[in-house]
C-alpha cells in the first residue's frame, strides 16, 4: 500500500506531502499517525514544508471514518488532531504550508498549525463545521478571528463560505 504521507529532503528542507490526492487529502487515522511519524524524521532539517499532492491541500476530516451521534467529537479533536496540531506549533524550525485548491476543517487546522501559509491562486479556506452540523473545529476559528477579526471571522464561521488566498490577504 502506498504511503499516505511522503518524507522528501531537498538539502536542508524537509517536505512533507499529503499524499491521498484522489480523496483531496482528507485526513484519516493513519494519516495523521504517519505525520507524526514524519515529525519524528525532521532531524537536522532548517526548514519544513508542508503541502498536499493533486488539487487540494486538504479537505479536512475524512468523514468516512466519523460516527455520527456515536463518537466523542471533542475526544476526536482532543486525542487525535490537536497532538498534530500542536507539534507543528511547536516544531523548532520554521515551517511552511504551501496551500492549493481546498483548506477546509482539519485541513485549516493544519495548515494554520505552521509559522507561514502561502497560497496559490486557486487556493480557499472554510470552515464547513456549520454546513455539516458539527459546533467544532480544529483550531482554524481561532486563526480566523486572529487574521480577519471577529465580524468576519463570524460571518465565514456561521455561513461556511469560503474565502480565498487573494481575499484573506487583502483582508489582513
Amino acid at each position: 500500500m502506498a504511503p499516505l504521507v511522503r518524507v522528501e529532503r531537498d538539502g536542508p528542507v524537509y517536505e512533507v506531502v499529503l499524499s491521498r490526492p484522489d480523496r483531496l487529502n482528507a485526513l484519516t487515522a493513519d494519516m495523521v499517525a504517519q505525520l507524526h511519524a514524519a515529525l519524528d524524521q525532521v532531524g537536522d532539517a532548517r526548514a519544513l514544508l508542508l503541502w498536499g499532492e493533486g488539487r487540494a491541500f486538504s479537505a479536512g476530516r475524512d468523514l468516512s471514518e466519523a460516527q455520527p451521534g456515536e463518537e466523542d467529537a471533542a475526544r476526536v479533536l482532543r486525542e487525535l488532531f490537536h497532538p498534530l496540531f500542536l507539534r507543528l506549533y511547536r516544531c523548532p524550525i520554521p515551517t511552511v504550508a504551501a496551500v492549493q485548491g481546498a483548506c477546509l476543517g482539519a485541513g485549516l487546522g493544519l495548515a494554520f498549525a505552521c509559522d507561514v501559509v502561502i497560497a496559490a491562486e486557486d487556493a480557499f479556506f472554510a470552515s464547513p463545521f456549520g454546513r455539516i452540523g458539527a459546533v467544532l473545529d480544529s483550531g482554524g476559528h481561532y486563526h480566523f478571528v486572529r487574521l480577519l477579526g471577529l465580524k468576519r471571522a463570524m460571518d465565514l464561521i456561521y455561513s461556511g463560505r469560503r474565502i480565498t488566498g487573494k481575499e484573506a490577504e487583502a483582508r489582513r
